[in-house]
């Protein structure tokens, strides 16, 4: 096998482990942001929110309205602007 190859190949496969090299592997950051989604998620009340209270939204329809208004709220009171 030429030099040539074999310098090319080592390179691609160099290349392709430096995706892993980059992760600063965190575990704790990462298990306090798993525990915080399975502890306190609030998904499956928002969605019931949109799907079952509001449900069908045709755009510039009351239930549009409504539901825009509870989720700028909502949003709200999580301290979003």
């Amino acid at each position: 096998m030429p030099i040539r190859r074999v310098v090319a190949l080592s390179l691609i496969l160099s290349l392709c482990c430096l995706p892993v090299l980059g992760q600063n592997g965190n575990a704790d950051l990462l298990a306090r942001i798993r525990k915080e989604a399975m502890e306190r998620s609030q998904i499956m009340k928002t969605m019931h929110m949109f799907t079952d209270v509001y449900g069908p939204r045709l755009t510039g329809s009351p239930n549009h309205k409504s539901a825009a208004d509870w989720a700028v709220s909502q949003m709200t009171s999580w301290g979003l602007e």
